[in-house]
């Protein structure tokens, strides 16, 4: 069928994701609906976790300090608030990035976790500038801002 798209895809499968699919923590007739399950849990969780009202400015923080870092394991997302710091502290930065250093130091892990997972998405689509992050926010995480 022209324009169908499919999609299967061979993933390499983690050892934590394997944990959780051998376990049977999540129910689910096959590996495909068992990880499906798993992602619509995790998109309500970092829904849920991302600071309320934050402002536009502060997600701009969040994605510039975010540029070209890498998160690769849940604790890595610490370094975000050190980043924040150090960018509060170039000239003619605003002083709201100091401000949300504190915020950002002061989040739960797994608060913390979905700001970078929000960053991470915004960064990926392209959505840094401030107008077209705004637009991306509001399409994204409508209820969040």
């Amino acid at each position: 069928m022209p324009g169908k798209r499919i999609n299967r895809r061979t993933i390499y499968i983690g050892d934590d994701l394997n944990t959780m699919l051998e376990n049977g923590s999540v129910g689910g007739a096959n590996p495909s609906s068992r990880i499906n399950r798993m992602a619509a849990r995790y998109a309500t969780f970092v829904q849920e976790l991302a600071p309320q009202r934050w402002t536009d400015g502060d997600w701009q923080a969040v994605i510039t300090a975010m540029q070209g870092m890498t998160i690769n394991q849940p604790f890595d997302a610490m370094v975000l608030g050190i980043r924040l710091k150090q960018n509060a502290k170039l000239k003619g930065a605003d002083s709201a990035v100091s401000t949300l250093a504190y915020r950002v130091e002061n989040l739960r892990l797994s608060e913390l976790l979905a700001v970078v997972d929000i960053a991470e998405r915004a960064i990926a689509a392209g959505a840094t500038g401030r107008e077209v992050l705004r637009a991306w926010l509001q399409e994204n995480l409508a209820g969040i801002t």
